[in-house]
């Protein structure tokens, strides 16, 4: 099953019509992980485009869960436009 977001960012951007916070908001909600959208809007990822480049070392810092990191950053990935067949490689900074 294809996800919702198999496209790139500026797409997923104008898809969804929403800006800011609002699309950090959906996102989260989208793939379950809208328990971290406080801490992300906190700490100054408050737009998409922002939350696409997070890093692992930045995830880490922030205190998400390892299970929940892969899970956003396969969300990324798919965002990006990266099969799901395809492994993601994680890069620690």
């Amino acid at each position: 099953m294809e996800e919702e977001f198999c496209c790139n960012c500026d797409s997923y951007s104008k898809h969804y019509e929403f800006e800011g916070k609002k699309q950090i908001e959906v996102f989260l909600d989208i793939h379950d992980l809208s328990q971290y959208y406080d801490t992300f809007i906190n700490e100054g990822f408050d737009r998409i485009l922002s939350l696409l480049d997070i890093t692992e070392s930045d995830l880490i810092s922030l205190n998400v869960k390892r299970g929940h990191r892969r899970l956003l950053q396969r969300a990324i990935a798919t965002v990006r436009g990266v099969p799901v067949s395809t492994p993601i490689i994680i890069l620690p900074y």
